[in-house]
């Protein structure tokens, strides 16, 4: 009895240690909130507490305390490896039932186009790239690699080469990334010619996937295969030397100017053949001459024949790159909202009519954002003088939110417009998609912006899977599809709503002034007078030196990111100051709401760790960017009471607009 004493006493200390523990993470308060298991609120804290691991101290680090068990919560990570792209991979599996399922009567036509390429996609078994040249050959009268015996002798020296043509009319069906890069701005009436730089600019061919390409498509045999690759490997390596020039002086062509420079003229005629663009009064910006003329002398020095061949297999390959794989429903419902995205927005939100109801309730929260964020500003932390904060307080009045892609005024007939030259064929996948890459050209890589009646209203015609903000509009846009779990629920209590959602709205509008947004004033343009007065100033000029050294090369991101998240919280508990008194249930402790908006903001933001460290070019590691939103915010060390000799106090920290 003596030892089964001593033992139960042992166990009995260690029961108590643990719960000691437990009680220091997790802060004992009164009264208590319930929130049944079955409540969206409650569904959403059994998310948070399958996330976090309780052996880790949130003070050292929060990331690991808030997600460090997110991967046992989610059996398929192979499909998706955070909650963005989880609500993207069930978003398609519901679009790809619906696609399937018999279409109501009296559906719109461009609903039948979307589901006439979704069934032309699912009835492929494997893709053959030769179909899409056939296509081209048949359709743009292009001769190509698979009837050579068409091809036309080389051009008279002294007219327009032939590969021009190839040129504009395969950039037109989506080539990228080979010699020329263009954006059209319509509303200014500009087409802007620069070199490759989008997507990490021009990328080489590999010998594997030329080898691949070429065997499947043509039946090179072996010794013409090595031949051809070694011309275009050499072609490539001078191509790279091009891309490797310092940018030169930019100059700028109209419509008569460019006629005398033929090659420019004939290229940029295919380019905008047979589309919605008008080149009447076109401008014509090159970016840099020197490189343009160099290209040109490259280009010169070789035959047509080489030229288009090489262009119609980088052609190829960037079919291969971005189109079908796998044609498998749900690959085929993110292809169907990849090309007809706005399409498949409004299928989107047929489905979910109680989420466009709930709507009102994002722009109320966005008012409330702003209006904290107006005070933010007027505290004038970095003693900017009365220029400024008017320009700073104009931006911000002028900042609009915009929930969803779609154009809500007469938005059928709208889209009917929109959609209306697509012509699409439930038997013929290789005509669908062509016809669906010329219209992503139009739309989304020529920077389509609506006609004058339709101004006040930024239609975005390429899929975003998150919110952005557009500085040339001054807009927060959130699409649709990222309103759900556990980003949102028209169900859930605000503190969860604020967490995420809020945070989400307090980033964007933090991007109008970040680096690069001071640059744009109300109206969307560029005033480096006032971009430069707030850089000039010295206090400004240290807190950004001080947010530069946690990733200078995400400064934007880290701007948003600690900003957005201070002015969401601040926001929420000066509107429920009351909240600060209450608890929830969670690990059979109560934690205060304070605690709990730190945790839920934590949860679209954890990822699986079967990918290591994976961080986006753009905003950096989940880890990163909560640690280093919260660890720069002083609520969070009070609210955890952390020692400040752990991880997450900081002895300075870092904020654009605060004290």
């Amino acid at each position: 009895m003596g030892v089964r004493r001593i033992l139960a006493f042992q166990l009995l200390i260690v029961v108590f240690a643990a719960n000691q523990v437990l009680c220091n993470l997790i802060e004992i308060a009164t009264p208590a909130l319930t929130s049944s298991e079955s409540t969206i609120d409650g569904k959403q804290l059994k998310s948070i507490e399958g996330s976090m691991d309780l052996t880790t101290d949130p003070c050292e680090n929060f990331y690991q305390y808030a997600c460090g068990n997110w991967d046992n919560l989610h059996t398929d990570t192979s499909k998706y490896h955070d909650s963005y792209r989880m609500i993207e991979y069930y978003t398609n599996k519901e679009l790809a039932i619906s696609l399937a399922e018999k279409p109501p009567a009296q559906e719109p036509k461009f609903m039948e186009k979307a589901r006439a390429y979704y069934k032309s996609c699912v009835n492929m078994k494997q893709l053959n790239l030769t179909q899409y040249l056939k296509w081209l050959e048949e359709n743009e009268n292009l001769r190509t690699i698979i009837n050579p015996s068409t091809y036309a002798p080389r051009q008279n020296v002294t007219g327009p080469m032939f590969w021009l043509k190839y040129l504009g009319i395969l950039n037109k069906y989506g080539l990228k990334g080979v010699f020329l890069e263009e954006t059209y701005f319509k509303r200014l009436g500009i087409l802007k010619l620069n070199r490759p730089l989008r997507n990490s600019g021009f990328v080489k061919l590999n010998f594997h996937t030329f080898k691949v390409l070429t065997l499947s498509s043509f039946g090179w045999k072996n010794q013409t295969l090595k031949d051809k690759w070694t011309q275009f490997s050499h072609f490539e390596q001078d191509l790279i030397k091009l891309y490797s020039l310092a940018n030169d002086t930019n100059r700028s062509f109209n419509l008569d100017t460019i006629k005398q420079i033929p090659w420019l003229n004939y290229y940029v005629n295919w380019l905008l053949y047979n589309t919605q663009f008008s080149v009447t009064k076109l401008r014509i910006l090159i970016k840099d001459m020197s490189y343009m003329s160099a290209l040109f002398k490259l280009l010169y020095a070789h035959d047509d024949d080489f030229i288009c061949e090489y262009l119609q297999i980088r052609f190829m390959w960037n079919v291969l790159l971005n189109g079908n794989l796998k044609f498998t429903p749900e690959e085929c419902a993110l292809k169907s909202r990849q090309y007809m995205f706005l399409a498949m927005d409004w299928l989107f939100e047929r489905q979910h009519p109680h989420l466009i109801k709930s709507l009102p309730k994002i722009y109320g929260m966005f008012d409330n954002i702003k209006s904290h964020y107006k005070k933010v500003l007027l505290a004038n932390p970095n003693g900017f003088n009365a220029s400024i904060m008017n320009f700073l307080l104009d931006k911000l009045s002028s900042i609009k939110l915009q929930v969803g892609l779609l154009p809500r005024n007469n938005t059928v007939q709208r889209l009917e417009d929109i959609y209306d030259a697509l012509r699409m064929n439930e038997s013929n996948f290789y005509q669908n998609h062509l016809q669906l890459l010329a219209y992503q050209t139009n739309h989304s890589i020529l920077s389509y912006i609506p006609s004058k009646s339709h101004s006040e209203e930024y239609i975005e015609h390429a899929k975003k899977i998150s919110p952005y903000f557009h500085r040339l509009y001054n807009i927060v846009v959130v699409p649709i599809t990222t309103l759900q779990l556990p980003i949102y629920d028209s169900n859930l209590s605000d503190l969860y709503i604020y967490s995420s959602v809020g945070y989400i709205l307090g980033h964007e509008i933090t991007h109008g002034y970040d680096t690069m947004g001071t640059q744009r004033d109300a109206n969307g343009l560029t005033v480096d007078i006032y971009h430069d007065m707030i850089n000039s100033n010295r206090r400004f000029q240290e807190n950004l030196s001080c947010i530069r050294k946690l990733n200078n090369g995400k400064i934007d991101e880290k701007i948003a990111d600690v900003t957005g998240f201070r002015v969401a919280f601040q926001t929420y508990f000066e509107l429920n100051p009351e909240a600060r008194l209450k608890t929830v249930a969670l690990h059979g402790a109560n934690v205060t709401l304070d605690r709990l908006f730190f945790l839920n903001h934590a949860q679209f933001r954890c990822r699986s760790t079967q990918i290591h460290l994976f961080a986006d070019k753009t905003h950096g590691t989940a880890e990163d960017r909560i640690v280093d939103a919260l660890a720069h915010f002083p609520e969070f060390v009070k609210t955890f009471k952390c020692s400040k000799y752990t991880d997450m106090h900081l002895e300075k920290t870092c904020q654009l607009w605060r004290k």
